[in-house]
Order: C-alpha cells, then structure tokens, then sequence
C-alpha cells in the first residue's frame, strides 16, 4: 500500500529532490500500522508522506511550471500529521520553495492519536520567470516519522 522513493526519482511529474540518503514515501489507499493508526489521503487514493521509510530528512518534491512574469499564483495544498508521543510525532512541518527560496513554512500540530488528520493551506506568489520551480521540503523534526502532503494545486490569481 505504499512505495518508496529515493533522491533523483520522479513521481507523475515531480521529481524527488533533497538530501542524498532521503527518500519518501507515497501512500495508496487506508493503511494502518502496527501502533493502529489509520492512515488515508486529503483528496484523491494517494498521499506523500515526506518523511518516508524512517528517513525523515530534508527531502521532499519539486516541479517546474510555465508562468507569466509578474503574475501572482496561489498555490494550495494540505498537511498531514498524527498526534503521538511515539515515532508518529506531535506536528508536521513543511517548507514551501519557489525558485530556491522558501516562502513559508506550514505547520499543523492538530489532529489526534489515532488517525492521520489533514489541515489546509495556501500562499500566494508573483512569479519572476517564465519557469517557476515549486518545492515542498520535509522540515518535521529528526524523531518524527510522519509528515503527510496531499492536494497540493497552482492556481492563477483573479485578483492581478
């Protein structure tokens, strides 16, 4: 029910960057683990779980999009954690890229013991080139082993 991937590989047009020991991991369908935690996605049968098999390192996904110059973007997605004083960890964080920079940090210390629950964010940009190049980076602590993305969309902005 989930697969691991390593630096350099690439899933469905991402491309998995970071450290060279890192790897993540996408989940399909409900899984749940030894400790009994249910683990579904946000939108759609599959989620990534950044921190992937035991890794938890800075490593995570980009893609390169076509935009316009000066034009602003909204780019949406939703983090994952499980509440848990085990290996799952209390919070989940994730660094948000664009171009080498990191916009944002998001972070979601919600959910409970039992299940993995999904908080929703977005942040806006104004592209500077014509290739805008999206990341989102693992920055969950060394102890935690759960770090979920999923319904991650890039939206022009109606308001420019």
């Amino acid at each position: 029910t989930f697969a691991v991937y390593t630096v350099g590989q690439t899933i469905d047009g991402w491309q998995v960057v970071g450290v060279a020991s890192g790897n993540l991991a996408v989940d399909s369908g409900t899984v749940v683990d030894q400790q009994g935690i249910t683990y579904t996605a946000k939108a759609g049968k599959q989620w990534i779980d950044l921190t992937g098999a035991a890794s938890n390192s800075a490593s995570g996904v980009q893609q390169t999009v076509k935009s316009v110059v000066g034009k602003q973007y909204i780019l949406r997605f939703s983090v994952g954690n499980v509440v848990s004083n085990g290996p799952a960890g209390v919070k989940s964080s994730v660094d948000v890229v664009v171009n080498g920079v990191v916009i944002a940090t998001a972070t979601y210390s919600g959910g409970n013991a039992t299940s993995l629950t999904w908080k929703s964010f977005q942040k806006a940009f104004v592209a500077t080139t014509k290739r805008t190049r999206i990341a989102f980076i693992n920055a969950d602590d060394a102890n935690d082993h759960t770090m979920g993305l999923d319904a991650v969309s890039l939206t022009a902005s109606l308001t420019d």
